[in-house]
């Protein structure tokens, strides 16, 4: 028997997510599989990277699905729920990095926790968790290790590019707009994101704070995590990457170096000077952290203050990836000679 490479699909492949997951695929264990990239009318007919290759975009339809081993929906939501299940009744195993299935549609993984859940032989779709929820659940779960934790609390600073670029260039034309006296564009945010913090979006936004805070929330719980989680999200100015201001409070008194060695270890970096931001995360593949007693002298204590930055992105390419990893053995393989 002769084993051939995977035949993978990526739909929304000229999105942000799509671009960034098809980049990372060459770094993979999927460095050799055979990569079709799929996108809307617009987009067809556009070279796009995928590793060191270069690759045509090709027509999404349900047909474009057949033969495939994966199917990762890197596009918008609508995209997602439009044709997931043709790729699903064409025998590939569903991937969604696009938020859009439910949890009674998909099994959500979070390839980075302690002790990711096991996919069984019969799971089909997989919905790879928000990103804050895998790097809230990572904090708590690791923080659990070293005793008891009685809450985590966060404020999640989410970028534009979370919206893909039509996120991106509303905030762009916003700035642009607002400097000139110009009436702004409001189709994505219904509100003024640029130079302004939003803690809701308008009601006719296509970004949904309360969705996305809902779906964390969620994710979070569904991790097995017994540390309670209050969050709160706010849309930034800024165009890509996320930050996230965290207080953990611990059960009993801990050293500020031994929070630190909790947390430190696989996915995460632990800044030595400079405070993490979006700027210094961007285009890495791990967290980046830095951790702070309670008040600014405290080496030891219960509550610390952990600031987070990660590139939204990068997680979502790298975490679908392991995610399809852990199923890979679960697909027939193989032609007979």
């Amino acid at each position: 028997m002769r084993e051939t490479p995977f035949r993978i699909a990526i739909a929304g492949a000229a999105t942000l997510r799509g671009k960034e997951l098809a980049d990372a695929m060459g770094e993979s264990v999927f460095a050799g599989a055979n990569v079709a990239l799929l996108d809307d009318d617009s987009a067809i007919g556009r070279l796009e990277a995928v590793g060191d290759e270069v690759s045509f975009v090709r027509a999404l339809n349900a047909d474009a699905f057949e033969r495939q081993d994966f199917a990762f929906f890197a596009g918008p939501r609508e995209q997602t729920a439009q044709f997931w299940r043709d790729a699903l009744e064409a025998g590939a195993t569903v991937i969604d990095l696009s938020n859009a299935l439910e949890p009674d549609e998909a099994m959500t993984m979070m390839p980075w926790q302690e002790f990711p859940p096991e996919p069984r032989l019969d799971t089909q779709v997989v919905a790879v968790g928000h990103p804050v929820a895998q790097v809230l659940a990572l904090v708590a779960q690791r923080a659990a290790a070293l005793g008891p934790v009685e809450f985590l609390s966060a404020t999640v600073l989410e970028p534009s590019s979370q919206q893909d670029r039509v996120g991106m260039d509303e905030l762009h034309q916003q700035t642009v707009k607002l400097l000139s006296f110009q009436p702004l564009p409001k189709e994505i945010y219904d509100a003024q994101a640029a130079f302004n913090v939003l803690t809701a979006t308008g009601a006719d936004a296509k970004a949904d704070l309360a969705r996305t805070e809902r779906l964390i929330l969620s994710q979070y719980a569904g991790a097995g995590v017994l540390t309670p989680l209050l969050l709160q999200i706010a849309q930034a100015p800024v165009f890509h990457g996320y930050v996230v201001a965290a207080h953990l409070r611990m059960a009993a008194p801990h050293t500020l170096a031994a929070v630190e060695a909790a947390l430190e270890g696989p996915h995460v970096e632990m800044a030595a000077e400079e405070w993490p931001s979006n700027l210094a995360i961007s285009g890495q593949s791990d967290l980046l952290m830095k951790v702070r007693g309670g008040t600014a002298d405290s080496g030891s204590g219960r509550d610390f203050r952990v600031w987070i930055a990660a590139d939204n992105l990068r997680l979502a390419a790298l975490t679908a990836i392991d995610a399809a990893a852990a199923m890979r053995h679960l697909r027939p393989r193989g032609e007979v000679q």
